[in-house]
């Protein structure tokens, strides 16, 4: 469905459309709508880059990365209450956000910040991150892709708010430690993430190697009885939820199988289309 802004000429006049698309690059795999972030003309942000029907090349991210704009988003905008949000590097996908993602059943915001709070800018490669997410997303069904420039939680869901929809992130249980890291608020934990919690709800999936699965499941019964120095209401708005085994793969398993040569574990880690292009990409140092 198309946004009731669609020719608004102050945004997406269909002159600008048409000199956007001369900037798409070949490369990528095809989005066949026009996206959108609200549904009303009035309440489009001035920050908004309107795009549609392919990615694109390194002359209009560029353009993004080097402008004011804090969202730029790709593909089909899926009607729903609901914006199920799966935040990550995406260097590259595995089967691990395959299953997270399809697990919750609703449209799916495949998202990949610019700027981590730990790692610091991640522009260079950026153009392949995003291949591979739309690889994914054909294989998901119901997905929008897009690039945020935030590095905490609480700045993307203000961000993401302008959709007008319930936002559900869904992240690992060491993401969610970091979320919950007052060395990240300087202004106070409770101060800056309070907003946040009236507004979003979080699924935290278990993860081996991070901490034993009782101390996970016990997170949300710690919070609730006042032990972690967190609000004990925030509680009801984080699900804890057991996924497969593919759940505890990490990229940083796929990069190091690919660095090492190991092609059959590569295989076993990512979608077959995502090892396609990792291998005919010559990424992370595979032989």
């Amino acid at each position: 469905q198309h946004c009731s802004w669609f020719a608004h000429a102050d945004f997406c006049s269909s002159n600008s459309l048409t000199s956007s698309t001369k900037h798409f690059s070949k490369l990528f795999l095809p989005v066949t709508t026009l996206f959108c972030l609200s549904s009303k003309a009035t309440a489009m942000p001035s920050w908004l880059k309107c795009l549609r029907t392919k990615a694109p090349k390194e002359s209009v991210l560029a353009d993004f990365l080097s402008s004011d704009r804090q969202l730029l988003l790709f593909s089909r905008f899926p009607s729903s209450k609901t914006l199920y949000v799966l935040d990550s590097s995406f260097n590259p996908p595995t089967l691990a956000h395959l299953e997270m993602a399809k697990s919750v059943g609703g449209p799916v915001l495949l998202l990949l910040s610019t700027r981590n709070a730990d790692k610091g800018a991640i522009e260079r490669e950026i153009k392949d991150r995003i291949e591979m997410m739309q690889i994914l997303a054909n294989i998901i069904g119901s997905c929008i892709i897009g690039l945020i420039k935030a590095a905490k939680f609480v700045e993307k869901e203000h961000i993401l708010r302008q959709f007008g929809r319930e936002q559900i992130f869904i992240v690992g249980y060491d993401t969610l430690v970091r979320i919950l890291d007052p060395k990240y608020y300087p202004d106070g934990l409770r101060s800056e993430l309070s907003d946040f919690f009236k507004r979003a709800r979080i699924i935290c999936k278990l993860r081996n190697g991070i901490a034993g699965e009782r101390e996970q499941l016990d997170i949300i019964e710690r919070i609730r009885l006042g032990k972690a120095d967190i609000p004990g209401e925030w509680a009801d708005r984080i699900e804890i939820k057991k996924y497969g085994d593919s759940a505890v793969i990490s990229s940083t398993a796929v990069r190091n199988a690919c660095a090492q040569g190991d092609i059959k574990k590569l295989e076993e880690l990512v979608p077959e289309a995502i090892a396609k292009f990792v291998l005919r990409k010559n990424m992370y140092g595979h032989n």
